[in-house]
C-alpha cells in the first residue's frame, strides 16, 4: 500500500513546524538557519619549542592559518561577547625523540586551570591528541600546555605537527 500522508517536523527560521505533507507533494527547499560555525582559529607552532622537564608549559603558537573573529592573541583563545556557546576545541603536540618515557600530555586550561587532559606514552609513540565538546561564555579563555616526564632531559617539540584551534557549534 503506498504511503499518501507523512507528518512532519522541520524547522524553518528558528521555529518548528509541524505540519502534514501529502506525499506527492513537490519539497521545492529546505531552509535551516544555525550557526556559521564562528568564531573560528586554528594556529600552529611556527618553531621547535623547547619543554622542560616536570614542567607544565604554555604553548606558543606562530602562525596564525584561521581566526574568524581576532579572538586569538598571546597564545590565547578569548569567547568574544556574545559568543557564548558550544565549542569543538582540539588540540595535536609532537615531540621530538626517538627515546621512550612514560608521559606526555596536552593540557587544555579554562580561565587559567587545567580542565581537560590528554596523556600518551612514548612507546613508539610521540603525539599526543586532544578533542572535546565544551560550553564556553563570553571572556573565558583558553590555553594549550604540554608536560612531559623524560628524564632529566628537556624535550622539543615538532613544529609541523603541534596546533590548537577551535569552533562554535551552536548557541
Amino acid at each position: 500500500m503506498p504511503l499518501t500522508r507523512i507528518q512532519s517536523l522541520g524547522i524553518t527560521d528558528g521555529t518548528i513546524v509541524n505540519a502534514d505533507i501529502n506525499a506527492s507533494a513537490a519539497i521545492t527547499s529546505t531552509k535551516l538557519s544555525g550557526v556559521a560555525n564562528t568564531p573560528a582559529f586554528f594556529v600552529k607552532a611556527s618553531t621547535t619549542q623547547n619543554i622542560a622537564y616536570n614542567t607544565e608549559t604554555k604553548l606558543t603558537f606562530g602562525t596564525e592559518l584561521i581566526d574568524t573573529d581576532n579572538a586569538f592573541a598571546s597564545n590565547t583563545f578569548t569567547v568574544p561577547t556574545g559568543k557564548s556557546g558550544k565549542y569543538v576545541i582540539f588540540g595535536s603536540i609532537h615531540y621530538v625523540t626517538a627515546t621512550d618515557f612514560d608521559n606526555f600530555q596536552f593540557r587544555l586550561y579554562k580561565n587559567g586551570s587545567t580542565i581537560y587532559v590528554a596523556k600518551a606514552s612514548n612507546f613508539n609513540q610521540d603525539t599526543c591528541v586532544l578533542n572535546v565538546l565544551m560550553s564556553l561564555t563570553a571572556a573565558d579563555t583558553l590555553e594549550a600546555y604540554t608536560y612531559h616526564n623524560y628524564s632529566p632531559s628537556a624535550l622539543n617539540t615538532n613544529d609541523e605537527c603541534t596546533w590548537f584551534g577551535g569552533y562554535k557549534i551552536i548557541e
